[in-house]
């Protein structure tokens, strides 16, 4: 299943289009990168366990950092980082992370 995620000033959302549904959440004072990881999170905690899933993201450093090809140097992103590899491992999800183009992000059309 592909989910597609994108977070931006104040805004985070996922979508996952066979499945017709999107996501959207507001919380302030977060940064947008802070946004692109709670996307990712909120995407890993409402899929079942067991899922098999592709994370679709338009922030390479989310990507890159998610794949560990990237050092994470600020604490909070750390914190985000280390949420995600927890929710995969409690649910058992089989996860990729992949890099797409701003145009072809479903998600980031949603938060405009």
């Amino acid at each position: 299943m592909e989910i597609y995620t994108d977070g931006g000033k104040d805004k985070y959302c996922f979508v996952i289009p066979e499945r017709y549904i999107v996501k959207t959440f507001k919380e302030k004072n977060i940064t947008n990168n802070e946004a692109e990881y709670l996307g990712v999170i909120e995407a890993l905690k409402f899929v079942e366990e067991n899922s098999k899933i592709t994370i679709l993201s338009d922030s390479k450093l989310i990507v890159n950092q998610i794949k560990m090809e990237w050092h994470i140097k600020e604490e909070r992103l750390r914190k985000l980082f280390q949420e995600v590899l927890l929710l995969v491992k409690e649910k058992k999800i089989e996860f990729t992370i992949e890099w797409v183009p701003r145009e072809k992000n479903k998600a980031g059309k949603v938060l405009g």
